[in-house]
This record gives C-alpha cells, structure tokens and sequence, in this order.
C-alpha cells in the first residue's frame, strides 16, 4: 500500500556475521534478514527461510514482490551503506535489484549532518 501512495520505504539488509577467526569461505553472501518500515508499519522478512526445501513458491513470491517494491519509481527506498545491502539481496535473490528506481542512501547525508567529513 504505501508503495500505490508514494510513501517512502526505508530498508535494512543483515546477514550471519563473520567471526575474525572464522574461514572466509564460509560466508556464502547469503542474506538472512530483510527489514522494511514505512512510516506506519515495519517488517523484518526472514528470507533465509526462503531458501528451504519446499519454499520456492514463497520465494518467488517474495520475489515478484521486492521487485515491484524496487522498481516503484513513484515510492522513494531509503537506505544507509546501502550498496552492500544491495549486492547481498541481489546474491540471494538474482535479479531482484534490476530496474531499481529512486534509491537513496542516507550515508552522506548523515555523516554531513553530525559534522563528519
């Protein structure tokens, strides 16, 4: 809904941490959290769920809507660092992050704000 309203839709990618000790190989890029807010709801999407035996058709469900959310040109997505978040939901879901319009990372923004070069 706040997609057909022109609301802004701000999102937050996390994946399973590296331990410093850990192999590197070991992370597999998967993304394991998908968090969406909008001014009056927020959601946190366990995709790694997703990817379970059994679970393509919600996946491709999931899919088909990240894509339509993405490539709203008139719904402004709202991010910080988002280029990682980005890479990893691309990795996960392969070609969710085609055609993405009106993205904005807040990044600079915010570091301007509190006087950070």
């Amino acid at each position: 809904e706040a997609v057909s309203r022109g609301e802004p839709v701000a999102f937050d990618c996390e994946w399973r941490p590296r331990n410093c000790h850990a192999d590197p190989s070991d992370d597999d890029g998967s993304l394991q959290l998908l968090q969406l807010a909008t001014r009056r709801e927020a959601f946190v999407v366990d995709v790694a769920a997703f990817a379970s035996p059994g679970a393509e058709e919600s996946r491709s469900e999931l899919r088909r809507c990240l894509l339509r959310l993405l490539r709203a040109e008139e719904s402004e997505k709202l991010g910080f660092a988002s280029g990682e978040d980005l890479r990893r939901l691309e990795t996960s879901l392969p070609g969710v992050t085609e055609g993405a319009a009106n993205m904005r990372d807040l990044q600079r923004a915010a570091t301007r704000a509190v006087g950070s070069p």
